[in-house]
């Protein structure tokens, strides 16, 4: 980071962090170490973490008291009232997005962007490539993007081009990796507290409604590394909180493909039928978002058993609550 001076930030680094005790020290390290020829702020929202995450961004606040601002709540926010905190307590003109289990690799990212954005105007965002950790198994996915023939970021998409590639999960976005323009985001900061309690993804909605309004640009550098963790809200061991979130991301897509009267296309119709059956074989009572989007015989066949399952459920319960509060009856009359 360049030396600090009373010059206003030009990027602010929004950090939020959660019972990330084992991490946080790296991420923020990540941040300190950028060269750049500009002034960086790190804000950090520390969310009541009931491990030592907070008592380690207070040291480090303590050290490098002009480089970091930190945001201690009194009580848990939630990740995305904190997310919002956190990004309104920034000052720069650029955002860049890290939260506390990711780190940075490399020290000219902020530079690098920067440069970017400040001589391209007619765009708003720019992301790069980046390493997936499994944190489970200590495996690292280098190079992302490179070595998935699905994404192909080389090319310069125009924005109505990305939100569509987007919407079917043909072009990808990894968090760490991003630097936005400020006022880009609260342009479009109502909208997204209006859908982000509908959903259990925040930054996807993100892309899809900045793509809207700028152009995005990709580096082709591996600037990050995303830690992948055995319990986090997109990865979980229990299988119905991973169809929860596949049917989720579903009816994110087809929500933003109804909102901009885009076709709902056929792979995304495919996807939210299936994780909606999935996912009501294991929670029958689930109110879904959407019917079944022009579905199969067999897709309408399945979902009218698991109705017959569910009813047959009710009936069951309601004859075991007649039998039960028949002998309550009897036993009282006993008694008196």
């Amino acid at each position: 980071m360049a030396t600090p001076s009373h010059e206003p930030p030009l990027v602010s680094v929004c950090m939020i962090t959660y019972n990330h005790e084992p991490y946080i020290a790296q991420a923020i390290e990540s941040v300190l170490m950028q060269q750049t020829d500009f002034p960086v702020e790190l804000v950090i929202g520390e969310d009541c973490s009931t491990d030592n995450t907070r008592a380690i961004v207070c040291d480090y606040r303590e050290r490098y008291p002009e480089r970091i601002h930190l945001l201690l709540p009194e009580h848990n926010l939630g990740m995305f009232p904190n997310f919002v905190a956190t990004l309104q307590a920034c000052d720069g003109r650029y955002i860049a997005l890290l939260e506390g289990d990711d780190y940075w690799t490399d020290p000219f990212k902020l530079q690098k962007q920067v440069d970017f954005l400040e001589v391209h105007p007619e765009y708003g965002l720019v992301h790069t490539d980046c390493d997936f950790l499994y944190v489970k198994n200590s495996v690292t996915l280098h190079a992302i993007n490179k070595s998935d023939p699905l994404f192909i970021h080389v090319q310069e998409y125009d924005q109505n081009e990305i939100f569509d590639l987007l919407l079917v999960y043909k072009y990808r976005i990894v968090t760490p990796t991003v630097l936005f323009r400020r006022d880009l985001y609260f342009a479009i900061i109502d909208e997204l507290s209006r859908t982000t309690s509908r959903f259990l993804m925040g930054d996807a909605p993100m892309w899809l409604e900045m793509s809207r309004l700028t152009k995005f640009h990709y580096i082709d550098d591996v600037t990050a590394v995303y830690r992948i963790l055995p319990e986090s809200a997109s990865h979980s061991k229990g299988r119905s909180k991973r169809l929860r979130f596949k049917l989720s991301s579903a009816e994110m897509r087809v929500y933003y493909s109804t909102k901009y009267e885009k076709n709902i296309p056929e792979c995304l119709r495919r996807e939210y039928n299936k994780y909606l059956l999935l996912y009501k074989v294991c929670n029958p009572c689930y109110a879904e978002m959407y019917s079944l989007i022009q579905p199969s015989r067999a897709e309408v066949f399945f979902y009218n058993r698991l109705e017959c399952i569910l009813v047959g459920l009710f009936v069951q319960l309601w004859f075991w609550l007649q039998h039960k509060s028949s002998r309550v009856v009897e036993t009282l009359r006993g008694i008196f």
